[in-house]
C-alpha cells in the first residue's frame, strides 16, 4: 500500500468516526465579519443592513437570556447541598456582569475600527460585534448546562 492509499483510507476512517460519534460539541458560531457579510447579502440598502444587523442583536440577546436560564434551573436542580448551588448561582451572577462589561468594551473597540465611517455604518459593526459575543456566551453558557455537571 502506497503513502497515498494509506492517507486516503486514515481520511475516510477519521471522517466515518466522526460522524458515527455522538458529538457533544459546540455549535458553529457566526463570526463579526460573517454576521455582516449575511445582512450585506441579503439586502441591499444600508437601511435594511442595519435592520437586519439590529435584529440580529435582539435574537442575540434571546439567545443569551434562554441559556442563561436553562443554566440556571440546572444548578437549581443540582443534586448537591444548597450552599454549593447558590455560591454557583452567585458566581454566574458575577460572570454575567463581567461579560456584559467586556461586550461593552470590546465592541466600543470593534466600533472603532471602522475608522472614519459614518455613524450608521459604525453603529452596524457594534451591533454586529454584540450579536457574536452574545451568541458565543450562549453557547459556552449551553455547553456548561449540558455536560452532565448539574445531575
Amino acid at each position: 500500500m502506497n503513502m497515498r492509499s494509506v492517507i486516503l483510507v486514515a481520511t475516510i476512517l477519521c471522517s466515518v468516526s466522526a460522524i458515527a460519534a455522538p458529538s457533544r460539541a459546540s455549535r458553529v458560531v457566526q463570526s463579526e465579519y460573517a454576521i455582516r457579510l449575511a445582512c450585506g447579502n441579503e439586502f441591499f440598502s444600508m437601511a435594511d443592513v442595519r435592520e437586519c444587523l439590529d435584529k440580529k442583536e435582539v435574537e442575540s440577546e434571546t439567545n443569551l437570556k434562554r441559556a442563561e436560564a436553562n443554566l440556571l434551573r440546572a444548578i437549581g436542580k443540582w443534586d448537591i447541598e444548597p450552599p454549593y448551588i447558590a455560591a454557583s448561582k452567585a458566581k454566574l451572577a458575577a460572570a454575567r456582569k463581567s461579560f456584559a462589561k467586556y461586550r461593552e468594551d470590546h465592541c466600543a473597540y470593534a466600533k472603532s475600527v471602522g475608522g472614519t465611517a459614518i455613524g450608521n455604518a459604525l453603529e452596524m459593526r457594534r451591533a454586529a460585534c454584540v450579536a457574536e459575543l452574545n451568541n458565543q456566551r450562549a453557547e459556552q453558557l449551553r455547553i456548561s448546562a449540558a455536560d452532565g455537571q448539574f445531575k
